[in-house]
């Protein structure tokens, strides 16, 4: 069935997109400080790009956020333990995406996922069989599947590793559900209700 064979592709795709991007990762001085590490894609899911970010740099971006913050005589001021809460798991934020070899780590998830799209827009039948959501949950249920069993091999093969946060991220999604389900998916119960606090999926 041509809808399997491409669940399995993007699965497969999705596995060493992030096997290679954890790769990639553990080979900087500051890997250990790594808080979370996504894959992105927009609410149609059409393609990808990754994302990481350390503690160093999630801490040195909630400073500027608090800095650029108007001072207000009326109102309570922010503190940086309220904007860490709020704004520490936004991947579109991140700042680690190595701009040689970031897109070159997921070139082949990212031609699964248009040869995929393509063959959907062109073919009628499976457009009436295949609704939209169905198709990209079907999409996102493959990537989870396949990060799931990167991370899960190179927690295996590799130590230490940092206690990370794994996102299948939507950015702006129709449903912020999606995000949160995937991140239970992907993670330890401890770091998904860390990230089930945060402002974003609340």
């Amino acid at each position: 069935m041509l809808t399997a064979k491409f669940t399995k592709r993007i699965q497969a795709a999705a596995r060493m997109g992030l096997a290679s991007i954890l790769e990639h990762l553990s080979h900087r001085p500051d890997f250990n400080d790594v808080h979370g590490v996504a894959i992105c894609t927009i609410p149609d899911a059409t393609s990808v790009y990754w994302s990481a970010e350390t503690k160093a740099q999630r801490d040195e971006r909630v400073q500027g956020i608090h800095a650029r913050i108007p001072v207000s005589s009326t109102e309570r001021q922010w503190t940086q333990a309220e904007i860490l809460s709020m704004f520490q798991y936004e991947p579109a934020d991140w700042p680690v995406v190595d701009p040689a070899g970031g897109p070159y780590l997921l070139q082949d998830l990212n031609a699964a996922l248009d040869d995929y799209w393509t063959r959907l827009e062109n073919s009628p039948l499976l457009n009436l069989l295949i609704s939209s959501d169905r198709a990209v949950a079907g999409v996102m249920s493959a990537l989870a599947a396949g990060m799931k069993s990167a991370i899960t091999e190179f927690r295996q093969q590799s130590a230490p590793v940092p206690d990370l946060l794994l996102l299948a991220w939507v950015n702006d999604p129709d449903d912020p559900e999606v995000v949160r389900n995937l991140a239970r998916q992907l993670n330890p119960e401890a770091l998904f209700n860390e990230f089930s606090k945060s402002y974003y999926s609340s």
